[in-house]
């Protein structure tokens, strides 16, 4: 859990005024999310595969460094892998969790889990906490927790 909120308050301070000219690749994935950041697509899935084999290769090699390294490593590659999800239709709970956050960045800023959202009362209100023991297990499993209900939209 310690990842997660460190996660939510870093996305949650990309999203005040004064980063948005610090920090342009994120304003730019938020404006053209719907566009040209769709998974899918082969550009896109190139890049997002490169990432996913340098977390995995960096957690391989944070292990000499001991286990807080390891823990930061494995928090890259969780998220590079959640992101990944989130755009892609692997898993539709998570990638509605994402495209909510897209409609209003003021909600749903937990990419990796929903506990944060829930335990902050950021969650979009098209997601309903059904399970909220669910929402102590790691990424992706922690989304298990909460149902998304459409008619909210």
């Amino acid at each position: 859990m310690i990842f997660e909120a460190i996660e939510y308050l870093i996305h949650r301070c990309l999203h005040q005024p004064y980063s948005s000219k610090h920090f342009p690749y994120h304003r730019n994935h938020h404006r053209t999310y719907q566009t040209d950041h769709d998974y899918r697509t082969n550009k896109s899935l190139l890049k997002s595969l490169i990432q996913q084999v340098l977390s995995v290769w960096i957690f391989s090699l944070a292990w000499s460094y001991g286990f807080i390294a390891a823990y930061i490593a494995w928090s890259i590659l969780i998220y590079n892998l959640m992101h990944f999800i989130s755009h892609t239709d692997l898993f539709p709970t998570i990638r509605f969790y994402h495209k909510a956050h897209h409609r209003d960045p003021s909600k749903n800023i937990g990419i990796s889990s929903p506990a944060v959202d829930w335990f902050m009362n950021t969650m979009h209100e098209e997601f309903i906490v059904k399970h909220p023991i669910l929402l102590i297990l790691p990424p992706p499993l922690s989304f298990l927790a909460i149902e998304h209900n459409p008619n909210m939209e």
